[in-house]
């Protein structure tokens, strides 16, 4: 019991440090608080979590928006050996390809790595499809589709 109490504390105190990051990088990078809260989950998961990432960016492999469209893209992924191996295959050709290249590389690799969960994300996506039309002026209207 005492483990868990000592853990939901460290939760507690990573929390309330981005939280307390994020408010001192508004305030003197003037961004609102949701810019600089995107801003500091970023980049702890790029040197965090996606270290791989940040290696290919600090070496010039990749720029700063290639890493953000990787970290996009490895955030459907939810077990981290598939996203390793995502990485691994993707991040040395990275460099090479535009951002639309980028992605439909990321995802196929990620549909490959792990088919069951892409069928699980495909019905997820399914469910909330939907088609509206609205109403404007001068008899036209609008159509969208989700």
């Amino acid at each position: 019991m005492e483990s868990a109490a000592g853990a939901q504390k460290l939760a507690m105190m990573a929390e309330l440090a981005r939280s307390w990051c994020a408010d001192e990088f508004a305030a003197a990078l003037r961004l609102t608080p949701g810019q600089a809260r995107w801003r500091v989950d970023r980049s702890l998961q790029v040197t965090g979590t996606y270290r791989d990432v940040w290696v290919a960016q600090a070496a010039g492999v990749i720029n700063d928006y290639t890493s953000q469209i990787c970290t996009e893209e490895l955030a459907a992924v939810d077990d981290p050996l598939i996203a390793a191996r995502v990485r691994a295959i993707v991040l040395p050709k990275a460099g090479g390809y535009n951002s639309r290249e980028l992605r439909r590389a990321l995802r196929y690799e990620i549909d490959k790595a792990d088919p069951q969960a892409a069928n699980r994300r495909h019905r997820s996506a399914k469910k909330t499809r939907n088609v509206s039309i609205r109403a404007l002026d001068d008899a036209m209207a609008c159509s969208a589709r989700c």
